[in-house]
């Protein structure tokens, strides 16, 4: 039983699947034939913070002025793995290894550059910080480029 788990636990693709027939005591199903198992490429998302001031001065009728100054500040590297985690974990994982990424996102506001671990630029995606965008873009490209 343990060794027929193990020598199961490296087909990714189906491991969750003969567990749940082992547990429902159902045969295992197998992988078709002549399907190759996807490889899953490394991506690494370079760290980027968008930041937005505003600022307004109010002036009551008497004449005193009052100023309000904000910012806010969002994580966008943050949004971008929320989303290509969600949309496409079956094509890349995001990691935070630089050296074993496969390919290396830098993020800026005007399109963002996707490029191979040795530093070719592989993608440029024209969208400007549409997170869903930039991940749905990233996803097929990486997808459609085994």
């Amino acid at each position: 039983m343990v060794t027929r788990i193990l020598s199961i636990a490296f087909c990714s693709s189906c491991l969750l699947a003969t567990l749940l027939a082992q547990v429902q005591g159902q045969e295992t199903p197998q992988p078709a034939q002549g399907s190759r198992p996807t490889q899953v490429k490394r991506l690494y998302i370079e760290e980027r913070i968008k930041t937005t001031t505003g600022g307004s001065v109010h002036c009551d009728t008497v004449g005193n002025c009052y100023s309000h100054h904000g910012s806010q500040s969002t994580d966008v590297s943050l949004e971008v793995t929320r989303e290509v985690m969600k949309k496409c974990p079956s094509v890349l994982a995001v990691t935070d290894n630089h050296d074993a990424a496969d390919y290396d996102l830098r993020l800026s506001p005007g399109s963002s550059t996707l490029y191979k671990q040795n530093g070719d630029v592989a993608y440029i995606s024209p969208t400007r910080y549409k997170i869903s965008n930039i991940a749905k873009d990233v996803c097929e490209f990486v997808a459609s480029h085994p």
